[in-house]
């Protein structure tokens, strides 16, 4: 059993959980303006950042490329540190617009060549735990 933390949308999902910050900005018609500003804020700066890769660049995995693989990964952090360090500068503003820090306890996860994010299946949670910072 492994343990990974995760900020999402505790109503809004994707694929069955909570819809994590980059997924919102495409569900911007049911989220606040104020948390779109935030999300759209952090897509632009991660956008332009090597040290945030996105998800399938950063998982060295044989059968990342395999539709099913990709399509039921769910990003997440090894531990709170590398969440705090992957959301820098915009952890409080995303907790105080309604997003919440989850630690999921899973089968399995994929570790990032970053070292900062990895990936699990939703097939291979074990328990959700709300965590409160």
């Amino acid at each position: 059993m492994e343990t990974v933390y995760r900020i999402e949308h505790p109503e809004i999902k994707s694929n069955l959980i909570g819809a994590g910050p980059y997924y919102l900005e495409n569900r911007y018609d049911e989220i606040p303006k104020e948390l779109l500003k935030v999300i759209t804020l952090l897509g632009d700066a991660h956008n332009i950042s090597s040290e945030h890769p996105a998800i399938d660049h950063d998982i060295n995995h044989d059968n990342f490329n395999t539709e099913d693989f990709r399509l039921n990964i769910i990003s997440t952090c090894p531990n709170l540190d590398s969440l705090f360090y992957w959301f820098s500068g915009f952890i409080d503003d995303l907790l105080n617009n309604g997003l919440i820090v989850v630690e999921y306890k899973v089968k399995q996860y994929f570790k990032g060549v970053s070292n900062i994010q990895c990936g699990f299946r939703h097939k291979d949670i074990i328990s959700k735990t709300i965590i409160n910072i």
